[in-house]
């Protein structure tokens, strides 16, 4: 199934320089840690470049998807954007056209409600979750409005952040949501046991990831 993809994210994409930049930065610092004798840390510098490379190729323009780079707030300010205004513009008008992408260090508490009157639109969400310990409440009922439309696809600890006290649970989340109306066939709870291998990888490369499960 193809949509035509409109990617929102908080934080601005680098430019066509900046991506070179980036670019040759990465590979100075591979060769830097090869010279140390850092296996590890010239890998995941290579990992970050090939997953860079997929994300822009994937939002070339050739398939009809555009990525389309905004600071996401509660209101617009100039600087700031609010998903309100988002939506007025052309081409995010389609039913489950809009994929959303956000990560706004704990600005998600005070944007996410925002999406409430567009979620139809929408058919997915990948986002960041911060503090945890702090936002609880918030974070439960945003979980508990999205849980109408949309299922929970994939979870993955962030490791740069600390376990909640006296529990086993990341402070810093990342959570993919998919709309229930694209989901076919028997639906059941997971029993995969996170991270998964080959498809998540620490945030932190120099510390272990954190493990997740869920019982039934």
């Amino acid at each position: 199934m193809r949509h035509n993809t409109r990617n929102f994210q908080g934080g601005l994409a680098a430019a066509a320089s900046g991506l070179i930049r980036r670019f040759l930065y990465s590979a100075a610092g591979i060769l830097c840690y090869l010279a140390l004798l850092k296996p590890a840390r010239a890998k995941n510098h290579i990992r970050r470049i090939c997953l860079k490379s997929n994300f822009y190729r994937f939002f070339d323009g050739g398939q009809g998807r555009h990525f389309i780079p905004k600071f996401i707030g509660n209101s617009d300010n100039g600087i700031y954007t609010c998903f309100d205004t988002i939506f007025r513009e052309p081409g995010t008008a389609g039913d489950l056209s809009v994929f959303v992408k956000i990560d706004i260090e704990g600005g998600e508490y005070e944007s996410l409600p925002g999406l409430a009157g567009h979620l139809d639109k929408i058919n997915g969400i990948a986002a960041e979750f911060h503090n945890l310990m702090k936002h609880e409440k918030e974070f439960i009922n945003l979980a508990a409005e999205l849980a109408d439309k949309f299922y929970i696809a994939h979870i993955h600890g962030c490791n740069y952040g600390g376990l909640i006290e006296n529990t086993n649970i990341p402070d810093i989340i990342k959570i993919t949501f998919i709309n229930k109306r694209i989901v076919t066939g028997n639906i059941r709870p997971s029993e995969k046991h996170y991270p998964v291998k080959g498809l998540d990888f620490p945030d932190n490369p120099l510390k272990k990831d954190y493990a997740l499960s869920f019982n039934r």
